[in-house]
């Protein structure tokens, strides 16, 4: 049975940079190929904020201070700017990567992981979401996208993704902005309305 341990929290992009810098540690113990799975479910209740991966971003002058009046922050992950709001149900996954290797095989991905993702959200919501290799996400046909991904893996030991699933949030917040992989498409929500904090932690646990 694969060891898991996960946390309910509040969205801040403080916490998943801190996430993330705990797991570079962990990237260091190359021989502990059994240290568990770590996931952090993070709700957001009232916090706006947009973020840029800092891991593909040669010039950060080129990223602008401030959208739409909010703040724009680095973020220790692949992909370019994104929207963090109430609404959104995001984690961080710190994966054991070499423990993956050892019980399985030798050519797991990003993409392996993001098409097992989108299976579960089909299945959990019963949708007909699909990933793109080249585009960091899961989208409907008609190209909308509703769920944002990033990742980072400096070794071979460990793999962290990061992900904002839009649950129900304000789709105003993607105007004047060129979200991480949209190429003209739109953004959009899973659900018709926001189920309430617990019900957001439930799914995010069911996922999980």
């Amino acid at each position: 049975m694969i060891n898991i341990q996960f946390k309910h929290a509040p969205y801040s992009n403080t916490l998943v940079n801190a996430v993330c810098n705990r797991y570079l540690h962990f990237a260091a113990d190359d021989d502990n190929w059994s240290r568990p799975d770590r996931y952090w479910i993070m709700t957001n209740e009232n916090l706006n904020m947009y973020t840029y991966g800092t891991k593909n971003i040669h010039d950060s002058s080129t990223i602008p201070t401030e959208i739409n009046g909010i703040k724009v922050q680095a973020q220790i992950r692949t992909g370019g700017i994104t929207y963090h709001g109430p609404g959104q149900l995001s984690w961080v996954c710190n994966i054991n990567y070499r423990r993956l290797l050892r019980q399985y095989a030798r050519n797991l991905n990003i993409q392996i992981f993001m098409n097992l993702l989108c299976k579960v959200i089909n299945e959990e919501f019963s949708e007909n979401l699909h990933s793109n290799p080249t585009d960091p996400g899961l989208f409907r046909d008609n190209g909308e996208k509703v769920l944002s991904f990033g990742s980072d893996m400096p070794g071979m030991s460990w793999m962290s993704i990061k992900m904002s699933l839009n649950l129900h949030v304000d789709l105003s917040m993607y105007n004047n902005v060129t979200i991480c992989s949209m190429h003209n498409r739109p953004m959009s929500n899973l659900l018709s309305s926001l189920p309430d904090i617990a019900t957001q932690a439930e799914i995010g646990e069911r996922i999980t």
